[in-house]
């Protein structure tokens, strides 16, 4: 029987009126992911169109062909991290299936809704995040009968590095037991 390593959040929506919105992750860390699940639209006829990043939050795009991402001369080498998703007037439409790496630490999930005037879009969002299972032993310290076998261990190392700046050359170097 398979058993899912992973803990989830609830379903969370954010969403309204055309502008900005945030959702912020219930897990701490900064080894989890989110998911889209769906993206609802309201009631007015009009394109609707949700864009959500994790990395930054995403600007209002326009469709007329004025901005462009990717490789053309006017934009190179340029890109949006955020997904894009467009729908139509009174629709729920699937999210995707991937699961985004939320970077960096960053708790939050920006979304960004573009819908005609007097109407809404509604994006769902899920967390899920991969707890550390395996719990650390004990630390290892240095037993007191051992110190004195380290001591010398350290004091050779600090011999070999002081020759090795003789060898380099170095005149602020000393050479052991020598003070002349």
């Amino acid at each position: 029987m398979f058993q899912d390593p992973y803990t989830y959040s609830q379903v969370m929506l954010s969403g309204g009126p055309a502008g900005l919105y945030v959702i912020e992750s219930p897990f701490s860390g900064d080894e989890y992911e989110y998911n889209v699940l769906t993206v609802t639209t309201g009631h007015v006829a009009g394109p609707y169109y949700a864009f959500v990043s994790a990395m930054q939050p995403p600007p209002a795009l326009a469709y007329d062909g004025s901005v462009a991402f990717g490789s053309q001369a006017s934009a190179p080498l340029t890109f949006l991290p955020a997904q894009a998703y467009a729908a139509a007037a009174d629709t729920t439409i699937p999210g995707s299936d991937n699961w985004v790496r939320v970077p960096n630490g960053n708790k939050y999930v920006y979304i960004r809704a573009v819908t005609p005037a007097s109407s809404s879009a509604f994006v769902s969002i899920q967390f899920r995040f991969l707890p550390v299972r395996v719990i650390p032993g004990r630390s290892v310290t240095v037993p007191d009968v051992a110190e004195q076998q380290y001591n010398e261990a350290r004091a050779d190392k600090v011999i070999e590095r002081l020759e090795m700046d003789i060898e380099k050359g170095d005149k602020g170097a000393v050479p052991y037991g020598r003070l002349s």
